[in-house]
């Protein structure tokens, strides 16, 4: 259990009444990472919902850089292959009293990125599942909730959206994007 008012320090649960912060507390975990660690991976299920308390955490995708390698002996020995090279691209940074994980409130089921620590990290863990619980219980609280979700679904997607453009940017020789 995590004392209730650790969780209302984060943005997301600021304000909320101090019986939904103790239920939510009761279900919920105090988990330590060191600095590299992978909280999770795109792609894997989304059960939990984190709030950081301390630390800081890149919230980055994995991208498959290709490229041609030619390998000539004389003029009719030509080896072609295509060499492929993951790289990280940060998305956003998670930084204390923000939460991060939120598509395990959307239904999706499946993490959108990697959750990776960037130093030592303290996170309060909720399960997704409680949260959701409380929401259809009450209506009221539900958007609440969901109304700071989709500003921070937002600001991602904004973020991500800027960092695809200098990737394209940097890529394609591209001088300038018109919004």
């Amino acid at each position: 259990m995590i004392d209730p008012n650790t969780l209302s320090r984060f943005g997301f649960l600021a304000d909320l009444p101090a019986g939904i912060l103790t239920d939510m507390a009761a279900a919920s975990q105090l988990l330590s990472f060191e600095p590299s660690s992978v909280i999770f991976h795109v792609g894997e299920k989304a059960e939990t919902l984190y709030g950081l308390i301390e630390g800081e955490v890149d919230l980055s995708l994995v991208v498959m850089d290709k490229s041609l390698k030619a390998e000539v002996e004389f003029e009719e020995a030509v080896r072609v292959q295509f060499l492929e090279k993951a790289s990280r691209i940060s998305v956003d940074t998670a930084r204390p009293g923000q939460i991060f994980g939120w598509s395990a409130l959307t239904g999706s089921g499946q993490r959108t990125v990697t959750a990776t620590c960037s130093l030592p990290t303290r996170v309060a863990a909720i399960p997704a599942q409680n949260v959701i619980s409380m929401c259809a219980k009450d209506p009221a609280l539900g958007y609440q909730l969901m109304k700071r979700l989709v500003g921070i679904i937002a600001k991602r997607l904004d973020n991500r959206n800027k960092r695809l453009i200098e990737t394209w940017v940097e890529a394609f020789g591209v001088s300038k994007v018109v919004p």
